[in-house]
């Protein structure tokens, strides 16, 4: 009856404090991507993809600040639809992807509420780490169909990539890109 009774107190403790555990998810890079937009000359806008990412990340809609991600994307999937163009942008003064063929989101925090907020991180592009904020949104979440239990999170970004050490000039309207993140979880069992 004693280890009942704390048992329940722990819990309750726990729940009181914001202490309990936020449920563990993994990405799902079947259904999970990073676009990106740069502007190309100033005259048009370039788009392109990161084929593919992996990684976790913590979520409990009752406590979104106990919420983290950790993920990786393969810059060595870069793809814009064209293969010489993916070649260019894989170069050493773009985002150098021989020698830095990953790169890495970990999350520190998070402010908002379980519909959007902003989550901080270390952004670790072409071997340069960067703290920086990214607006999420939760897109949605439920059961699917297999008996698992999913939640989709749209995340945007905006920087300088000159910042992570791209510096080759495509004219002056090119330094900043656009990241858009679009991440379907599964919770791990």
């Amino acid at each position: 009856m004693k280890t009942k009774i704390f048992a329940s107190t722990m819990l309750a403790a726990a729940l009181i404090t914001g202490q309990a555990q936020a449920q563990k998810y993994d990405i799902d890079p079947a259904h999970s991507f990073v676009q990106f937009k740069v502007n190309h000359l100033g005259v048009s806008w370039l788009v392109g993809n990161f084929n593919e990412m992996s990684g976790t990340m913590e979520w409990d809609k009752s406590s979104p600040a106990s919420s983290a991600i950790d993920m990786t994307v393969k810059t060595t999937s870069l793809d814009t639809n064209h293969k010489v163009r993916d070649g260019h942008l894989a170069e050493k003064d773009r985002i150098n992807s021989s020698k830095y063929p990953e790169a890495t989101f970990v999350s520190t925090g998070y402010k908002g509420d379980a519909d959007k907020g902003v989550v901080t991180g270390t952004l670790t592009i072409n071997g340069v780490e960067k703290e920086v904020e990214v607006d999420v949104v939760r897109v949605g979440e439920g059961n699917d169909p297999w008996g698992g239990y999913r939640v989709g999170f749209t995340g945007n970004i905006v920087f300088d990539r000159r910042e992570f050490g791209s510096d080759s000039n495509l004219g002056p309207a090119s330094w900043e890109v656009a990241m858009e993140v679009n991440i379907e979880a599964i919770a791990a069992k």
